[in-house]
């Protein structure tokens, strides 16, 4: 006698099923990698920010410091200088 057969894709239609559950928790675990991510890289950029205006600040505030220093030596000479001519 002639046997008849499920078709090929009701058998698969459970495993497909579970492979697409399986990509979907994937899916949503790397959305939330990805979220994690740019907000990590949002907060590095940040503090890179904040670093690279402190180092530009402290630049400022040094080549001030050394004119207020030049200054200082250029006044201390001068009156060295006019020490030695009284």
């Amino acid at each position: 006698m002639f046997r008849l057969h499920p078709p090929l894709f009701i058998v698969h239609v459970p495993v497909f099923l579970h492979q697409l559950g399986d990509i979907s928790a994937e899916n949503a675990m790397l959305k939330g990698k990805i979220a994690s991510l740019k907000d990590y890289l949002q907060s590095a950029e940040l503090e890179t920010k904040a670093s690279r205006e402190t180092i530009m600040r402290l630049v400022s505030e040094s080549e001030r410091e050394q004119r207020t220093a030049t200054k200082f030596t250029l006044e201390v000479d001068n009156l060295r200088v006019v020490g030695t001519q009284c």
